[in-house]
């Protein structure tokens, strides 16, 4: 069994001001030394392009899996702090350093634009679709996958190895599928609510090679697969490209 406290990578993108520097946020070095005791730490800082500044894509990864996460939220235990013996998920410590971080560099707009927790059995990967949507809505998300997760399982068994929230749903009239997942750039379709997240979550099943999609209202497993982003786009372009002939 894997030991140790949970460990949490950040990649961020700034301004670059310098020939090897990037602008920098108020407090960054305390936002450091507080994740540093709590967590594994690795934090990237990158030059970015104007459309993608001091966004946030953090992974966490723990030892713990997500159906013993489902177990403890669906038993009333805090969602941001679940531990069992040596296994453990704890998301306050970071919650609290960011948010303490945000604070001081309101100028910079600073937001999570990905979070992905990889577990031991699996990997739930949350796209933002608004500002502070992620911070805002991570713990109505655990509850309901909590409640939802024995719905996941497949008629053989099989659970998703990946979950992706949300997918959205594109009801146009030049659609190239039902649902995809929430696009980088260019995204048109989202709602820009909570809604989104509690909408269709998308799944892909390692065994059975499939994609899926749970619809959360209708707490149903549908017989859809949705389109990851390099799926949507290289179909996208593919479909310009004849276009262009």
């Amino acid at each position: 069994m894997v030991t140790g406290p949970p460990s949490i990578r950040i990649t961020y993108w700034a301004e670059q001001v310098g020939p090897t520097s990037i602008s920098s946020f108020d407090g960054m070095d305390e936002f450091q030394r507080e994740l540093d005791g709590e967590y594994l730490t690795v934090i990237h800082g990158r030059p970015g392009d104007l459309g993608g500044l001091y966004q946030f894509a953090v992974h966490f990864i723990s030892n713990i899996t997500l159906s013993d996460v489902a177990a403890f939220i669906g038993a009333g235990v805090a969602y941001d702090v679940l531990k069992s013996g040596a296994q453990a998920f704890v998301l306050r410590p970071f919650l609290r350093a960011f948010e303490k971080l945000r604070e001081r560099n309101q100028s910079f707009r600073i937001d999570v634009e990905e979070l992905r927790l990889e577990f031991r059995d699996s990997i739930v990967t949350i796209d933002s679709t608004y500002t502070n949507a992620i911070p805002s809505q991570l713990g109505r998300i655990l509850v309901e996958l909590a409640k939802d997760y024995s719905r996941l399982r497949l008629s053989s068994g099989e659970m998703p190895f990946e979950i992706r929230i949300p997918v959205l749903e594109d009801t146009s009239g030049d659609r190239i599928g039902r649902f995809r997942a929430v696009l980088e750039v260019d995204e048109m379709i989202a709602k820009r609510k909570p809604e989104d997240y509690f909408g269709f979550w998308g799944l892909w099943y390692d065994y059975s090679r499939q994609f899926r999609v749970f619809d959360i209202k209708r707490q149903l497993l549908l017989d859809e697969g949705f389109l990851s982003r390099e799926r949507y786009w290289a179909i996208q372009e593919e479909k310009w490209r004849k276009e262009r002939r």
